[in-house]
């Protein structure tokens, strides 16, 4: 089982869909069949549950939005049972993060701003529980910092500049925290790259342009780095291009445009780079 389990994740990650739904089914049914031999413990109950939420989180992401958001709202009445049965499990913590943090996405894309309120706190909630129990924990570290910048937008959605920018700045500072732990962590930059690009366009205004190009200095640092250090991703390259584009936008607005038109002209060398 372990080995389909984890065969499917890498064909996941590869963008490999009907492999990796494949992989996920024998995964399944091997677990499945463990409940049957050896009992419905807990334990085993909640890998089976983390495999169904494995596979409707790649069914949201191939844009399935109906069958995934039917599939993950299913799983919670069954997640909330296990957790009544194993107080204090973290990896039952974890998969109600991940399970309510991919519901919030498939709310926003359906702008059912309700439904992204309510899960996204529901996200929130979770990963905070979670980074008590294992505060050095990258992954977990990594995770919080996504749902606050996840958490963050939605509050932007919603007109609440004041609020999205107080938890773009916890994010920030989660990440920044954990990163000086983990220097070479991949996700730990990754996620602050992307939380500091989309925290200056909330700063991208006509008294706020200096903090604005800050952060999107520290974006670019965050992935020249990645970039470097892994050649063979090109994405890297191409979000470091999105990320000097608005970087001399800010620049241009701000009357610098010297500045603005360098940055665009690496802008569109990392760009054609990623292609």
């Amino acid at each position: 089982e372990g080995l389909a389990l984890l065969k499917s994740h890498d064909l996941t990650a590869l963008g490999r869909a009907e492999e990796a739904a494949a992989a996920w089914s024998v995964a399944r049914a091997a677990t499945a069949e463990l409940v049957a031999r050896r009992g419905a413990a807990p334990a085993l109950r909640l890998q089976l549950l983390a495999i169904d939420a494995e596979a409707h989180i790649a069914t949201l992401q191939q844009g399935d939005l109906d069958a995934a958001v039917a599939g993950l709202g299913a799983l919670e009445p069954r997640l909330r049972a296990l957790r009544a049965e194993l107080p204090g499990a973290n990896e039952a913590t974890r998969l109600q993060c991940a399970i309510s943090y991919n519901l919030a996405l498939a709310m926003i894309e359906r702008r059912d701003r309700a439904g992204a309120d309510r899960h996204s706190e529901a996200a929130l909630a979770a990963v905070h529980e979670l980074a008590t129990a294992r505060p050095y924990d990258p992954g977990v570290l990594s995770q919080l910092g996504a749902t606050l910048m996840l958490r963050g937008k939605l509050m932007w959605l919603f007109g609440r500049s004041d609020d999205a920018e107080a938890l773009y700045g916890e994010g920030r500072a989660v990440l920044e925290r954990a990163l000086a732990a983990h220097p070479a962590h991949r996700g730990l930059r990754a996620r602050l790259g992307e939380l500091c690009n989309l925290y200056a366009l909330l700063l991208r205004q006509p008294d706020r342009h200096d903090e604005a190009a800050t952060m999107l200095g520290r974006a670019a640092d965050v992935y020249r780095r990645l970039a470097a250090d892994h050649p063979g991703v090109r994405n890297y390259r191409g979000t470091l291009g999105g990320v000097l584009c608005n970087l001399g936008i800010v620049k241009a607005l701000g009357g610098d445009h010297e500045a603005a038109l360098e940055l665009f002209g690496e802008a569109r060398t990392e760009v054609d780079a990623a292609l």
